[in-house]
Order: C-alpha cells, then structure tokens, then sequence
C-alpha cells in the first residue's frame, strides 16, 4: 500500500478512536465537536500547502520551493 494512504488511514482511524473514547467520556456532542476540530486542522493543514504549492507553480525557481511537513514533504 502507498505511504501516503497509509498514513492517512491510520491518522483516521486514531482519530475515530480519539472520537469513541470522547463519547464514552464526554457524550456524544462533545465527541462529535471534537471530531469535526480535529478533520477541521487536517483540511486547514492541507489547504495551506496547496496556497504554497500554488504560489511556487506561478514562479517555478527550484531555490524557493516552498517546504512541506507530513505528506507534503
């Protein structure tokens, strides 16, 4: 299987466990809430490389690529 979708599928599946310990906790409102903050972060994390990603493709200079952390390296 491909790095990237492993490493995906394991962040979702921490995260799902993540979300059924806060319900068993907390309830399900908050599990929920906290769920949606988490995947929230993901898709800002993401977006924000892809703004970064589409700046460089503008000026393709191989010095100023911009950097990248997780999946993004």
């Amino acid at each position: 299987m491909n790095p990237v979708w492993r490493w995906l599928l394991l962040r979702l599946f921490l995260i799902a466990v993540f979300g059924g310990v806060a319900w068993l906790l907390s309830g399900a409102q908050t599990a929920l809430i906290a769920v949606c903050v988490i995947m929230l972060w993901m898709l800002i994390q993401h977006v924000r490389h892809l703004a970064r990603l589409s700046r460089w493709i503008a000026d393709p200079r191989p010095e100023a690529l911009p950097p990248g952390s997780g999946i993004w390296e």
